[in-house]
């Protein structure tokens, strides 16, 4: 049980915490990513309203220049918007409408920056949608377990990088993608990164960790807990993407206010705007490996039908 000196210092964390959420106003990269996702659903709508979003593309277009102005145009939020601009004008040419005075405004753009990423839709066929449906993959999340005992054969970072790749695909809120994943094979920052979290006896000799965190600034004053959501999302896709690679992992517990949290951000070097998510143990399996039953509740107390 906690002291009530502890409870208040939480609890008076938590109110700071809160209120710098909702004092909190919209970056610019916020705001475009808003706007080019609004106009990215629409052109993947499937009866999508003649000469629909105009108003946001002029304003997206608005924003893209400040941002040119302000240097930010390596942000991922500046290039996905330019080339769903892009993607907006065409599709709007398709079906008869002509945006001279937006059109203007991209080719600038598109004449000052070389952009690789891809806006608007492509279609897919159902047979593509069903591939999925051919992996075993009730086999492939059975087999997957928390796991508290790992091999000292080493992970490499390209085993990592693929990992975020494929967890990258985790659905957010107007793909906002507010993840980061902060990691070391340094020895110094492992051992802080393990004592950030509760003591067991397993961690010591739990070889790797990483911290799974969130951008706060990608989200609104209304949306205080869409970042655990997404974060919480992410962090599924990464376990299950480490295990695809051969490497096993457990979720450990971190509360927000952590004690260790001045020490964490400073070994790591974690952004202020970060909000911590999760602290992930990993390793590559051993030949063999205890795993608790730790039991699933029966689906009666789960699904909940109306």
């Amino acid at each position: 049980m906690f002291g009530i000196k502890t409870k208040l210092k939480r609890g008076w964390k938590a109110f700071k915490y809160a209120k710098n959420c909702l004092s909190s106003s919209h970056t610019a990269d916020l705001d475009a990513l808003l706007l080019c996702h609004a106009l990215e659903k629409g052109m993947g709508t499937q009866n999508v309203k003649h000469g629909f979003g105009q108003e946001k593309a002029t304003k997206l277009a608005e924003l893209l220049n400040k941002m040119q102005h302000n240097n930010m145009t390596d942000l991922f939020a500046f290039q996905e918007s330019l080339a769903i601009l892009n993607a907006y004008i065409q599709f709007q040419m398709r079906d008869g409408i002509e945006l001279k005075e937006l059109e203007q405004q991209i080719t600038r753009l598109n004449n000052s920056f070389d952009n690789s990423c891809n806006g608007g839709y492509y279609i897919l066929k159902n047979s593509e949608f069903l591939i999925g449906t051919s992996i075993d993959y009730a086999s492939f999340v059975k087999s997957r377990h928390s796991l508290r005992t790992f091999s000292t054969n080493k992970v490499s970072n390209e085993e990592i990088l693929n990992a975020i790749e494929l967890a990258k695909r985790a659905p957010s809120a107007c793909n906002r993608q507010p993840w980061h994943v902060y990691y070391s094979f340094d020895n110094d920052k492992i051992d802080v990164i393990r004592k950030s979290v509760p003591p067991q006896a397993f961690l010591e000799n739990t070889p790797y960790f990483c911290v799974i965190t969130v951008d706060k600034t990608l989200f609104g004053a209304a949306e205080i807990n869409q970042g655990f959501i997404n974060g919480g999302i992410f962090t599924s896709f990464f376990i299950l993407a480490l295990h695809y690679l051969g490497i096993g992992s457990v979720v450990l517990q971190y509360t927000m206010f952590n004690e260790t949290e001045p020490r964490l951000r400073n070994a790591l070097n974690i952004e202020s705007t970060d909000e911590i998510i999760a602290v992930i143990g990993y390793g590559k399996y051993p030949d063999e490996a205890k795993c608790i039953c730790a039991q699933r509740r029966p689906n009666e107390e789960i699904a909940i039908l109306r």
